[in-house]
């Protein structure tokens, strides 16, 4: 293994005191001469000596990371967040160091762990919804900001989320617009995870408004990870009323590419009678045989107000007041929902 060079090492080769060395990497060449200085850089140099910059921040007390917890790094949305926040960091001179939760709450609480033992100058955060009490504690210790997903807390956090509400129902006042009479909604559990709940809760109260449905009637959980289940609650749908034209509303891109699955597996075909919609456009929705309709937000653009928003923090400490930034979604109409 290659020894690492340390700062001893360019002192001995030099002939120089640490603290010249350490003065000249820091950019100090005040009371040093024209020699000194060359001498040094040319030792650097030959040795490939790269500052350790997390030993650096330990003194300093900035040590010019950015942590940030990623509740599935499988999802593509999450790809396109970190795209935002990775440009705002490298803009800042800072890097980012990146945990992938894997939709398990305990890998969650773990992260920060590791991201406060880093340490980190402080942290955004994409949670899986059930580490609420590790996050309040982390955000008295470091500076934090919730991205997408927020949850119940007497503590108020800087946060970035979606207008989910006002998409949701305005989305449904214009499925009924199109014609349809009925319409159900297909969601991964719910849990503690707002983006979901906040859909679910606005698809209730626009399918009692326009479709003059009971709560929650046509609302279908299904394992993410069962074919089958998500088949037999397509078709049970189908079967209550087939003659009436009826939509899908999903909650996610992935739970739309499951039903998209389900229902050619099962012979089930999309058309004026039976459409579909939901969150999310991934850009196969736009290239597919039939263009689906979808809700979405500029997730890059999210990522790069996190991270803004989390520098500001890092900056102004506790003088600033806890700022909440609601994005709104747009909604791009296709096939999959056009009946006239």
């Amino acid at each position: 293994m290659k020894k690492v060079t340390t700062i001893h090492d360019i002192s001995a080769r030099a002939g120089v005191s640490i603290t010249t060395v350490s003065r000249f990497l820091n950019g100090n060449y005040s009371n040093m001469s024209e020699k000194t200085r060359k001498r040094l850089e040319h030792i650097v140099q030959e040795l490939d000596y790269h500052p350790n910059s997390l030993a650096r921040g330990l003194k300093s007390q900035s040590s010019g990371i950015i942590g940030c917890v990623i509740a599935d790094m499988g999802n593509p949305f999450s790809a396109l967040l970190l795209k935002g926040i990775q440009t705002v960091c490298r803009s800042n001179g800072y890097k980012l160091m990146t945990l992938d939760a894997d939709n398990d709450s305990l890998l969650e609480k773990e992260a920060y762990k590791i991201l406060l033992d880093t340490p980190v100058e402080g942290i955004i955060c994409n949670t899986t919804g059930n580490a609420a009490q590790e996050i309040e504690s982390v955000s008295e210790k470091t500076p934090l900001v919730l991205a997408d997903r927020v949850f119940p807390s007497k503590k108020e956090f800087d946060c970035v989320v979606s207008d989910n509400e006002n998409a949701t129902y305005d989305c449904l006042r214009y499925l009924r617009n199109q014609g349809y009479e009925r319409i159900a909604f297909f969601s991964p559990p719910v849990d503690a995870i707002s983006t979901r709940r906040e859909r679910m809760e606005a698809f209730c109260k626009g399918a009692a408004d326009f479709f003059n449905a009971d709560n929650g009637s046509n609302v279908y959980v299904v394992d993410p990870n069962s074919m089958e289940e998500t088949a037999q609650m397509l078709l049970d749908f189908i079967s209550r009323s087939p003659s009436s034209p009826a939509v899908l509303f999903s909650v996610n891109g992935e739970m739309t590419l499951q039903l998209i699955r389900a229902a050619k597996h099962n012979g089930v075909a999309f058309s004026r009678e039976l459409g579909i919609c939901g969150f999310d456009d991934w850009p196969w929705m736009e290239v597919t045989e039939q263009g689906i309709t979808s809700i979405s937000t500029d997730t890059v653009t999210m990522g790069v107000k996190c991270a803004e928003l989390l520098f500001e923090r890092i900056k102004n400490k506790n003088s600033a007041p806890t700022c909440r930034i609601v994005m709104q979604n747009h909604r791009t109409e296709r096939t999959t929902t056009k009946r006239f």
